[in-house]
């Protein structure tokens, strides 16, 4: 969990506990990432957000996520089908966030988290913003949850959804990144199975990541026309379009779309994914599942494409 990798092209720099001679860069990177959201504190749109609809309007777009990223502006709004927005908190349960990892300074912060009873059983979701001025892909969050007594009631792990960059200083193909100053999120659907919520009393996590020395931003791959639209058996989805402005066509779309409150907190996920290929110039439309209730103030989209 404390393995960190720098890539160096096609070379790679093995950094932290656990590496070995034999270590070496996993293939299959391209096709991860997406856009990243604006959350608490100073920090970018990393990608595609915007505001809700319907509910009532919320106070703001984060407390600090004021600059607008490819495709994409974030804006205040309501959410859902009505109702309050969710409270202004970074994290929710309010506890304390501690990192254990063995890297001293990872360049990684969890900066928000929720835990909650989602449509198909209990969620925990974070957004980690990255601190440091390196490219980091592939990130691993691993957590556990602990009680008063430091006694551990459970844990769980995910990779962060993040945003699409190209190697080779902007020659190669797409892969998925969190950029220095962007933040990235997950959803688990396995971590609190079993565990008395209200008995969380802290929650300590590390991360392992790879460095991507050559990675390239790129606002070629774009999510756009994001709506809540009534789903089938009540609630909402949301639909929209994933364009490609690339020169090259791309395949296997998917979309990750997190509601946000005020301070950049994710309430829920709900995702899109398609075994289809995107010409060059043309677009995806895509509808999430699964539904969802909350209202929210703005949202955050992630793509994920893979090279054809």
């Amino acid at each position: 969990m404390n393995r960190w990798l720098v890539v160096l092209g096609a070379g790679v720099l093995c950094m932290g506990a656990g590496c070995s001679d034999s270590d070496s860069a996993p293939e299959g990177m391209a096709g991860a990432g997406g856009g990243n959201a604006g959350s608490a504190g100073s920090n970018d749109v990393g990608g595609d957000s915007g505001e809700g609809s319907g509910g009532r309007a919320g106070s703001g777009a984060g407390t600090g996520g004021n600059k607008a990223g490819s495709g994409g502006s974030l804006s205040a709004g309501g959410g859902g089908d009505g109702g309050e927005p969710a409270s202004d908190n970074a994290f929710e349960p309010d506890v304390p966030e501690e990192y254990v990892g063995q890297i001293v300074d990872p360049g990684l912060e969890v900066i928000a988290h929720t835990a909650r009873e989602g449509v198909l059983g209990p969620e925990w979701l974070m957004a980690v913003k990255n601190t440091g001025t390196d490219y980091l892909c592939a990130i691993d969050v691993r957590y556990t949850f602990l009680d008063a007594a430091d006694a551990e009631l459970g844990s769980g792990s995910g990779l962060l959804d993040v945003g699409l960059v190209r190697g080779c200083n902007g020659t190669c193909g797409f892969t998925g990144c969190l950029g220095p100053g962007k933040v990235g999120m997950l959803v688990d659907q396995l971590g609190l199975t079993d565990v008395d919520v209200s008995q969380i009393a802290k929650v300590t996590h590390e991360f392992g990541a790879l460095i991507l020395t050559d990675a390239a931003p790129t606002d070629e791959i774009k999510v756009s026309g994001v709506q809540p639209v009534p789903a089938e058996f009540g609630g909402n989805v949301f639909s929209g379009m994933l364009e490609n402005d690339s020169p090259d066509g791309v395949k296997n779309p998917s979309v990750a779309i997190y509601g946000l409150n005020a301070a950049g907190r994710p309430l829920f996920a709900s995702e899109a994914i398609e075994l289809v290929t995107i010409a060059a110039g043309s677009s995806w439309p895509f509808e999430t599942s699964p539904r969802f209730e909350e209202p929210y103030v703005t949202y955050a989209a992630y793509a994920k494409v893979s090279d054809l």
